[in-house]
């Protein structure tokens, strides 16, 4: 199985979504969702022509691109079918960003936003070595550790560090960023540590961006105990998984959360503790 540390997200917010982010392909894409990927594509394309021939690429190539990779997810959510409905996946609008219009003014302004702050566009003395830098390494058992860091690259004291770009509707809380609350940093050095064994240190940062074009990067801590949570946890979770469902049953629903909506959860509409229950 593959492990990624969005499975872990996943199992914190609903097991049941778990399951059904391992299981199927269903794609209910929502706006909120596109408008980071998006965004991300636009920073991706600009980071992979720098290290490709040492400059940015002009930022209004990449607003280009993070606009074509919008109208891709907006088509592409109808197009996958659920194994669970056997109903196309819709995608999802909502009161802030009623049409492709109003998210795409948001999309170009936290790109252009990023690109032309020399405080978010890392310096010349940290080097950029990958771009989407994906991974599959051993795990436990035939259980890989996967996933995709959105840069590499290797600071000036020569340690190799992550960063992961989040886009945000508001500042995040003070202590978000910290490793005993994030799967992904713990997760990702431990990446790094394989990826890039004979780095002198490993650090990761998160950049995030919020949609009215506030930047603030934070680096995240991460020791050794923090990898060795999220490792434990990783087990934990493959265990119930292939426990439960090895025994033909379903994992739990968790309808109580405050995620279980149709704005958050991708599989709201198909699962029975969702639209099923709401339409009672």
């Amino acid at each position: 199985m593959k492990v990624r540390q969005s499975t872990m997200g996943d199992s914190d917010k609903c097991l049941r979504a778990m399951q059904y982010s391992i299981e199927s392909s269903v794609f209910h894409g929502g706006v909120a969702r596109a408008i980071g990927t998006a965004y991300h594509k636009g920073l991706e394309r600009s980071y992979a022509n720098l290290i490709a021939n040492g400059v940015h690429l002009d930022p209004r190539m990449a607003v280009i691109d993070a606009f074509e990779e919008f109208d891709r997810l907006v088509e592409l959510a109808p197009s996958h079918e659920s194994e669970f409905s056997k109903t196309a996946g819709t995608f999802k609008w909502d009161e802030k960003f009623p049409d492709a219009a109003s998210a795409k003014v948001v999309i170009e302004s936290m790109l252009l936003g990023y690109l032309n702050d020399t405080e978010a566009v890392w310096p010349a003395e940290w080097k950029i070595l990958a771009v989407e830098q994906s991974f599959s390494l051993p795990l436990f058992g035939s259980h890989t550790r996967n996933g995709s860091i959105d840069l590499v690259g290797v600071d000036p004291d020569g340690w190799v560090f992550g960063d992961d770009h989040k886009t945000a509707g508001k500042a995040w809380p003070y202590n978000k960023h910290h490793a005993r609350k994030s799967n992904q940093a713990p997760w990702y050095v431990r990446a790094l540590q394989e990826l890039y064994p004979d780095a002198p240190g490993y650090r990761f940062f998160y950049s995030i961006m919020t949609y009215g074009g506030k930047f603030d990067r934070r680096e995240v801590r991460v020791e050794a105990g923090h990898i060795e949570a999220i490792d434990a946890k990783a087990l934990q979770v493959v265990t119930i998984y292939e426990g439960m469902r090895s025994a033909g049953m379903e994992l739990p629903a968790n309808p109580a959360s405050n995620l279980c909506s149709p704005k958050y959860c991708d599989y709201f509409d198909v699962c029975p503790y969702g639209a099923a229950l709401d339409n009672q």
